[in-house]
């Protein structure tokens, strides 16, 4: 939402951590493996609510049907 752009993005970053584990190497630096911070959602004033890095369109499709997000989704 336009009203959310710039501020911290809402995720469950134990849905990030589930489907980390769940697609292994199907995707890719979704969480840092020393610190266990989340790295798909961005941190400076973006509208992007979270990018998934993948192999494949699919992977990363089934990556999108298994993060929750904790704020509205615009499209």
């Amino acid at each position: 939402m336009a009203e959310n752009c710039g501020s911290p993005r809402m995720l469950d970053e134990g849905s990030v951590r589930d489907m980390n584990e769940a697609l292994g190497d199907a995707t890719f630096n979704n969480v840092d493996p020393e610190s266990g911070r989340v790295l798909i959602a961005p941190h400076g004033p973006d509208p992007v609510l979270y990018g998934v890095r993948g192999e494949t369109p699919e992977a990363v499709f089934r990556a999108y049907e298994m993060v929750r997000p904790l704020e509205p989704v615009e499209r």
